[in-house]
């Protein structure tokens, strides 16, 4: 009887070892890249384009958020795909696969404002609409991106916010719509061949803004954190230009280098990390206090 559980045992271990190998294996044979195109509406088209290094293989890829619909292409053809509202699983059997769903809810409005929040484990490319205006990134260090024209901001592996407001478009006159468009072969030559140059000059303009766009947030951001240091006290800059100088630190460590008394420098701390400017980090059984990454 001992000698038959011990060889229960023994398959379930394998069994175990072999399944998790298989995960860690499907994990690690595809690479994911994400387009995320936003409406006006606030609801978002998500496009994942999968590869595959040793099809076929069957993935589970997490959803960035609660899909209305999910289909999968591979070659021009549909894949079969079943999904929930965290997770699609497929088998794909080329080597690239495209996932396309659709979701509403990763953006929130407050009045006239937008904010877009992503958590993604993959590299990913955010389009806006045309009528959006942005005011501010999150992380700042995002990459201008132009795909069909349309300017997108592509962003590393980690959380993402934006905020912006939509610009009503203006209405065309009735008169502009129903004039007549008079084409001959001539004209439809020249207008051709000037059709790479103004595609161009598009380009180069929606460069442009993009950058203008991104250097505005980014001194906006400095004299709004500028502005808020000026208006802490002593003791609590204090604080800040010690862990900017030390890194990470205790409470009891910032007691003794500040000469704070533990009552109010405790109080300050829980502020500070209330506010923005400090995060708390448990690390063996201990509480450090770092300045927090400015978004």
């Amino acid at each position: 009887m001992l000698a038959k559980t011990t060889i229960i045992v023994l398959l379930l271990s394998l069994i175990t070892v072999s399944c998790i190998q298989g995960v860690i294996a499907s994990a690690e044979q595809y690479s994911v890249s994400v387009i995320v195109k936003v409406y006006v509406d606030g609801s978002a088209k998500i496009t994942y384009n999968v590869t595959v290094r040793q099809p076929p293989v069957q993935l589970s890829i997490p959803l960035l958020g609660e899909p209305f619909y999910v289909e999968a292409f591979s070659d021009n053809t549909s894949v079969p795909v079943e999904y929930n509202n965290t997770y699609a699983t497929f088998t794909a059997v080329h080597n690239t696969t495209t996932i396309v769903y659709y979701t509403s809810n990763l953006t929130v409005k407050k009045g006239d404002e937008w904010t877009l929040t992503i958590h993604t484990p993959w590299r990913i490319t955010v389009i806006l609409p045309p009528e959006a205006l942005v005011y501010e990134v999150s992380p700042e260090d995002f990459e201008p991106t132009i795909i069909n024209g349309e300017v997108g901001f592509t962003f590393n592996p980690g959380t993402i916010e934006i905020k912006y407001i939509i610009i009503p478009s203006p209405i065309q006159s009735n008169t502009t719509q129903l004039q007549p468009t008079i084409t001959t072969q001539t004209t439809s030559n020249q207008t051709s061949s000037e059709e790479p140059w103004i595609l161009a000059a598009k380009t180069a303009v929606i460069i442009v803004v993009v950058l203008v766009i991104f250097y505005y947030i980014r001194l906006k951001r400095k004299e709004t954190r500028g502005r808020i240091l000026e208006e802490l006290d002593e003791r609590d800059r204090k604080i800040i230009e010690l862990l900017a100088r030390e890194g990470e630190l205790t409470a009891q460590e910032i007691i003794e280098k500040t000469k704070i008394p533990k009552t109010p420098l405790y109080r300050r701390l829980k502020k500070l990390v209330s506010q923005g400017y400090l995060e708390a980090v448990n690390r063996s059984g201990k509480t450090y206090y770092r300045l927090r990454k400015p978004k």
